[in-house]
């Protein structure tokens, strides 16, 4: 069983908690449910002050919704009235769906400590009898304040009644936390229990400083460094699942999240897209970015001598909350809007040759923190300044400082011949294209035989192959980012189309459709499409791929439509396949529509294929293309198996990389083997594949050899 990431908040208050800052209404317990729902959270755990009375009303509201429900329904469509009632019912209840609600409480214990104490479902009454036992009557339940009662931290993880329980210590990193709360060798002594599976914290920097203690410290040492999850622990509807984490798990359960506890490295996460973190040290890999993670720079002064300095040294990314030996850490947002913080710091920023544009976009950790990643566009290498005092800045260790005049001398020789390679490198593109152009003039009759061959050789392509067009679905919210990661797995339950273009500038999934392994009762919901037949699925922006008979396939955020074969289609879909993506194909539909995008209705009506043409290498295409797909899933297994094991590859630089590159290289060599066998089988002689290749290139259109 493939294993998923997901989302979890542990830590959420109700109107049954005294403290609780929201309205104490019954509608206040379906908007805690629907803001997890717009938070995409998998996993909450109803955890009030001392008590378990909230998850028992909210499931007490759930059983009144269901019996209304069933009285509603014997008068269905007597009234709107009545069927807007219904669908009121029918709302309220879908919020319990497809989320695992566990039962819990945070309990207070001497001095002053919260526990958080989880429960399954079944075990709701025992959870209710652990705080009677410590003295949580009736009259002292939902109020973390003037407890009243007489046990300790210690004597409380020495309960035996705790191992039918999961216990979590919770904010930590706050003032009612063991480790603020508790010092010297008794702290050591609590945060070693074997009792606590797991501590909550939303700090990097005390997470961190935790973590050197449980390694290097004899007084916190444990069997194994404990599992770390951030928790929102809400307080209000607005608040639910601002601070969470993924986990990973073959099924969520509070079993299953014992056992993630018990073994976390590579379980628990900020991010449930392990491409972020692939990204970011991909991103730093390929353009040296500058990392900033002191939140004390993120401000418009130090921000604009950062932009400045890196204008002036070619650097064009910087990317906050990155750390210098590459941590993924976020920075806090405390109010602070990012983007209008990059406009302000930008204003200060100037030069006499070149204005500056920039791209800034972000990404919320789990534990509350932001990615943000700067892109700089300056139009032409040239000095710049602040404008204030014309100080020039330069980067200095990865720090701006200012320019001494012998240094900005160097500058100004330098951006100079960069500007010269880049004319240099204009031109000779230029050059590239009024030589195709030429051709184009001078080969003129050449390249009309070649049209006029195909249209007379061919048949239309939906003379043998019906389509139908779908528009994108409407699915479970977060679908397709919960269980599609990276390039898919090399097979699946649901199929996932992706707006693409005709031709991808790399090898990965050029012939097979991403896919996914979805649970069937989540897939059940889905607006997807079944395929009886082997068949063509077509994207929005014309990227083709093959895709198997008894499949079910789904748009996300973008139309599709399939390619299925009429009795009367005697070749393969794997020689469909093959001609779709061809040079020769790619460069028919170019020249006669200046577009390369077959999913466009005029283009598709009026595609051909050179059926008879074809024929003949029709078991030879079959077998490259079937090759190419198998070569596909092997990779994405064996990608897919490496990267599980991420954050514990420790491989610098990633294997992945080179691994992607050594594939592509291996399908660039059989789909030139098939652009070959193709211009062959159409009698393109050697000078008219040239032109096509460079008509190609000239037009910015990706060719495979």
């Amino acid at each position: 069983m493939n294993d998923n990431y997901y989302k979890m908040d542990l830590h959420i208050h109700t109107p049954a908690s005294k403290c609780y800052t929201g309205p104490k209404n019954d509608e206040e317990y379906f908007a805690i449910l629907k803001a997890a729902h717009d938070q995409d959270l998998d996993i909450i755990a109803i955890t009030d002050h001392n008590t378990v009375a909230g998850y028992q009303y909210l499931f007490s509201l759930k059983a009144q919704l269901q019996n209304r429900q069933t009285i509603l329904s014997e008068y269905e469509n007597s009234s709107s009235q009545i069927n807007d009632a219904l669908k009121g019912c029918k709302e309220k209840l879908s919020l319990f769906d497809h989320i695992l609600m566990i039962p819990g409480v945070e309990i207070t214990v001497n001095p002053g400590i919260h526990m958080l104490v989880l429960a399954d479902p079944d075990k709701l009454s025992d959870l209710s009898e652990l705080l009677n036992s410590i003295g949580y009557t009736d009259s002292k339940r939902g109020s973390d304040n003037d407890i009243g009662i007489d046990v300790d931290i210690k004597n409380f993880l020495a309960l035996p009644a705790l191992k039918d329980f999961l216990v979590v210590a919770p904010h930590i990193d706050s003032d009612k936390g063991i480790y603020n709360s508790l010092t010297g060798q008794f702290r050591g002594e609590i945060m070693r229990s074997p009792s606590i599976a797991a501590f909550s914290c939303n700090s990097s920097a005390q997470k961190d400083k935790i973590i050197g203690l449980f390694k290097n410290d004899t007084n916190y040492k444990r069997e194994f460094i404990p599992a770390f999850v951030n928790c929102s622990d809400a307080h209000n509807s607005e608040d639910v699942g601002k601070k969470f984490s993924y986990i990973k798990l073959p099924s969520p359960s509070l079993e299953e999240i014992q056992s993630a506890f018990l073994s976390p490295d590579g379980k628990i996460r900020d991010t449930n897209d392990q491409r972020l973190e692939q990204f970011i040290h991909k991103l730093i890999d390929d353009t040296d970015p500058v990392l900033i993670s002191d939140p004390a720079l993120v401000n418009t002064e130090d921000l604009s001598h950062y932009i400045c300095a890196c204008l002036n040294e070619g650097v064009n990314c910087i990317i906050l909350g990155v750390t210098s030996d590459l941590k993924i850490t976020g920075l806090k947002q405390n109010g602070c809007d990012f983007e209008k913080l990059m406009v302000e710091a930008v204003k200060h920023v100037e030069s006499r040759y070149s204005q500056m544009r920039f791209i800034i976009t972000s990404e919320v950790l789990g534990n509350g923190n932001h990615i943000v990643i700067i892109y700089l566009k300056p139009g032409i290498e040239c000095l710049w300044y602040i404008s204030e005092n014309e100080s020039v800045y330069i980067l200095d260790d990865s720090t701006p400082v200012i320019a001494t005049i012998g240094q900005i001398e160097s500058l100004v020789q330098g951006n100079t011949l960069s500007e010269i390679e880049k004319l240099e490198q204009k031109n000779n593109h230029t050059a590239l294209h009024i030589k195709s152009q030429i051709q184009s003039l001078t080969d003129i009759v050449g390249k009309y035989e070649i049209v006029q061959r195909l249209m007379l050789d061919s048949v239309p392509l939906l003379s043998i192959y019906n389509f139908d067009r779908y528009p994108s679905a409407e699915i479970v919210k977060g679908l397709s980012q919960k269980y599609f990661r990276g390039n898919g797995e090399s097979d699946g339950n649901i199929y996932f189309i992706f707006k693409n273009p005709l031709r991808l500038p790399e090898a990965i999934l050029r012939f097979t459709c991403p896919s996914a392994n979805v649970p069937c009762d989540v897939s059940e919901k889905l607006d997807s499409k079944p395929i009886s037949s082997n068949s063509i699925v077509i994207s929005q922006g014309g990227g083709s791929h093959m895709i198997t008979r008894d499949s079910t396939i789904v748009g996300i955020e973008t139309g599709y439509l399939v390619l299925t074969p009429k009795e009367t289609a005697k070749n393969s879909s794997h020689l469909l396949l093959a001609w779709l993506k061809s040079s020769l194909f790619t460069w028919f539909i170019y020249r006669k529509y200046n577009s390369t995008n077959i999913y466009l209705p005029e283009i598709l009506q009026e595609a051909v294929i050179p059926y008879k043409l074809l024929k003949n290498i029709d078991s030879a295409i079959w077998e490259i293309v079937q090759e190419i797909v198998d070569l596909e899933n092997a990779f994405i297994t064996k990608i897919y198996n490496m990267c599980k094991k991420c954050p514990e590859c420790d491989d610098k630089p990633c294997p992945h990389n080179e691994m992607v590159s050594a594939h592509n290289t291996s399908i660039k060599e059989r789909t030139a083997l098939i652009d070959q066998l193709i211009f062959n089988a159409v009698g393109i002689d050697e000078d008219g594949q040239s032109f096509i290749k460079e008509e190609l290139e000239a037009a910015g259109i990706f060719t495979v050899s």
